[in-house]
């Protein structure tokens, strides 16, 4: 018989069999997740929303890149307080003694869904991560873009630190500590895809989606400028303390996380594939 470990949150439980091959560790970082949720004001996510959770934080540890992920999102869609607390974060916002959620400008119950989390032009939120207190040359960016958009306005940026899913339009556009690449979108811009910064002189650019494995679009880069202290702001451009260029795209997963090689960069890909199915929506 297989033994049942319980997540204990509150008056309420929520089992996880042996079964589904959750880890500990993982346990430990939804159990902190949820009860950041709640402490910010939201619901309890339902328990295949924790369940989820769990086997993806369990895959991340499994496959050794739990330790690179510094502040990552997974666009929850039981209730906008879920969708804005991020799952890890060991840096700014949703970290010890930070604020337990990213910072909201405009986002509402209304602009969630399972697809995830629509910007409008005007809303946006802070993730408080600079890149500056990142290790320099060793960062990441990943968006999963679920919505079919060209515009080409600004979807991860601090000054000199920006992922956008559609730039011109016509390119993904990486830009780490100013160094620039730019690979091709999917013709629908609908997708994943990773902007990562491995050492000096090496940046690349990954896509990937159900139809296409992860796919090098652009690198290896060139030797990068300085970072700002500026954060990353999330929807759009955070242009020294002020919003710009807000994108209309959705979002069902964000990630900061440092610089990711080829083999990292697919099993995230992989990972985040296998958890949006699971909630039942934001995937291509």
């Amino acid at each position: 018989m297989s033994q049942v470990h319980t997540l204990h949150r509150g008056p309420r439980r929520y089992s996880l069999n042996d079964s589904t091959a959750t880890s500990a560790p993982a346990m430990v970082v939804v159990t902190n997740w949820v009860s950041r949720i709640i402490a910010a004001g939201g619901a309890s996510p339902s328990a295949n929303t924790i369940l989820t959770m769990t086997v993806f934080a369990t895959g991340l540890y499994d496959k050794g890149i739990a330790a690179k992920m510094i502040n990552i999102n997974c666009m929850v869609p039981d209730n906008i307080t879920a969708a804005i607390t991020p799952l890890i974060a060991t840096q700014g916002s949703g970290s010890t003694g930070v604020s337990n959620t990213w910072s909201n400008s405009g986002f509402a119950g209304t602009d969630l869904s399972v697809a995830g989390l629509k910007g409008n032009g005007s809303n946006y939120l802070k993730t408080g991560v600079s890149p500056s207190s990142v290790i320099n040359n060793n960062i990441g960016l990943s968006l999963y873009n679920t919505f079919n958009v060209s515009d080409s306005r600004n979807d991860f940026a601090s000054p000199a630190t920006q992922l956008i899913v559609n730039y011109g339009p016509g390119s993904v556009y990486w830009s780490c500590y100013t160094d620039v690449i730019t690979g091709t979108p999917f013709s629908d811009n609908i997708g994943f895809v990773t902007g990562n910064r491995t050492d000096s002189t090496h940046s690349y650019l990954y896509k990937a989606r159900s139809d296409t494995a992860l796919t090098q679009i652009a690198g290896p880069g060139s030797t990068p400028g300085t970072s700002t202290t500026y954060d990353l702001w999330l929807f759009c451009l955070n242009n020294n303390g002020s919003p710009y260029g807000q994108s209309n795209k959705r979002f069902s997963f964000a990630g900061i996380h440092n610089g990711l090689t080829a083999t990292e960069a697919g099993i995230l890909f992989t990972l985040v594939q296998a958890m949006r199915t699971s909630l039942g929506g934001g995937y291509s």
